[in-house]
C-alpha cells in the first residue's frame, strides 16, 4: 500500500490520475509494464534531484516531455586527470541520488504481483 502522506499534493494529483489506467492495466495483466511507465513519468515530473516534498508549477509540469528517456545515473568512475577530492563529490552525488531513490521506493512500497 502506498503511504499517502509521503506525498503532496502534486504527487497525489499524479497519482489519482494514474489509478484508472493502471485498473486497466491489472485487468489486461501488464500492471508491472504500466507501474515501470507510471514510475518513469512520476520520477519526470518530481525529479530525485529535488526535495521529496517539491511541488512543481503548472508551467513546470505542462514543460515536461514524458516521451524522453531518463538519463541513466551511473557509478562514477574515476577519472585519470582527476583529484581524489573531486572523485569523492562525484560519489557523493550518486550517493545522495540512491539514498533519495531508496527512500521513495520505501515510502511508495508498492507491490505488484502480476
Amino acid at each position: 500500500m502506498v503511504n499517502l502522506r509521503s506525498f503532496g499534493k502534486a504527487q497525489y494529483a499524479f497519482l489519482a490520475k494514474e489509478t484508472d489506467g493502471f485498473g486497466r492495466a491489472v485487468r489486461d495483466g501488464v500492471a508491472r509494464d504500466s507501474l515501470k511507465d507510471i514510475a518513469r513519468r512520476y520520477f519526470m515530473y518530481f525529479p530525485v534531484e529535488k526535495d521529496e516534498m517539491y511541488q512543481p508549477t503548472e508551467e513546470e509540469m505542462a514543460a515536461v516531455n514524458v516521451d524522453l528517456a531518463i538519463p541513466e545515473i551511473e557509478i562514477p568512475e574515476p577519472q585519470a586527470d582527476e583529484s581524489v577530492d573531486d572523485y569523492k563529490a562525484r560519489m557523493a552525488v550518486y550517493q545522495t541520488y540512491q539514498k533519495a531513490l531508496i527512500y521513495r521506493r520505501e515510502v511508495s512500497n508498492i507491490t505488484v504481483s502480476s
